[in-house]
C-alpha cells in the first residue's frame, strides 16, 4: 500500500529558520509524478496550483529562496511552462508527460530514483 503523499510542504522559513537559504528538496517517485500529473488533469484551479508548487519543491537540488539564477531555476522555469502550457492546452496529456517532467525534476539520475 502507498503512503499518503503531502502536497503542502512547509519550508524551514516557514518553520522559523532565519537561515539566508535553506534547502527545500523533496523529491517524488515516478509514481508520485504521475499521481500528481493526473490528479492536476482534472484538478481544480487552487489545487493545480498546490500541485505546481509540490512539483517546485521536488527539483533537484531546490532551495529556498528560489535560486532562478542557477541551473536548478532553469530547470524549474521549464518545468513550470510546460506545466501550466499543458495545463492550457490539454490537461489530458499531464499523466502521458511524466519522463519530460522527471527529466527536469532528476536531470542526471533519471533511473535511480524510478523505483524509488
Amino acid at each position: 500500500m502507498y503512503e499518503a503523499m503531502e502536497l503542502e510542504i512547509k519550508c524551514a522559513h516557514e518553520m522559523g529558520s532565519t537561515e539566508k537559504q535553506v534547502p527545500d528538496y523533496h523529491p517524488l517517485t515516478k509514481h508520485e509524478l504521475w499521481a500528481l500529473l493526473n490528479l492536476a488533469s482534472v484538478a481544480s484551479s487552487r489545487l493545480v496550483n498546490t500541485i505546481q508548487c509540490r512539483l517546485t519543491k521536488a527539483v533537484r537540488g531546490m532551495v529556498c529562496p528560489i535560486p532562478y539564477d542557477t541551473e536548478v531555476g532553469r530547470r524549474l522555469v521549464a518545468m513550470d511552462s510546460l506545466y501550466i502550457g499543458t495545463l492550457h492546452q490539454d490537461p489530458s496529456r499531464l499523466p502521458d508527460m511524466v519522463e519530460e517532467f522527471y527529466r527536469l525534476l532528476e536531470p542526471d539520475d533519471s533511473e535511480n530514483h524510478a523505483s524509488a
